[in-house]
């Protein structure tokens, strides 16, 4: 579990795949202007490692900082399976099986 800027180390990564982890989950603050930048590290880290890597980021202004969501999942190989769409509250539901992602998303509109 990498808690906000945990997964920009990557001795985090690798010491979770040093201990067998089945999968990579990241709670973070990101903001739209750093999202993109943050999305492929968490995509590297996920191919790099071959885990799949989960992040739940946060939907809106905390402390003065406004996140932008897209709560997401990546496969093994780095490929975006899924990702909440902006900020508006979605819960992303993904299963892990044997290093394999599926997923499904519910909107909460």
């Amino acid at each position: 579990m990498a808690i906000c800027a945990d997964f920009a180390n990557p001795a985090h990564a690798e010491a979770a795949a040093a201990q067998q982890a089945d999968v990579y989950i990241a709670s973070a603050l990101i903001s739209e202007t750093g999202y993109e930048v943050d999305a492929e590290l968490l995509a590297g880290i996920a191919k790099r490692h071959q885990f799949p890597v989960l992040l739940s980021n946060h939907i809106s202004l905390t402390g003065g900082w406004q996140t932008c969501g897209k709560s997401g999942g990546w496969k093994a190989s780095g490929e975006l399976v899924i990702s909440a769409e902006g900020s508006d509250p979605t819960i992303v539901l993904c299963h892990v099986r044997q290093g394999a992602l599926t997923q499904k998303k519910i909107d909460s509109r």
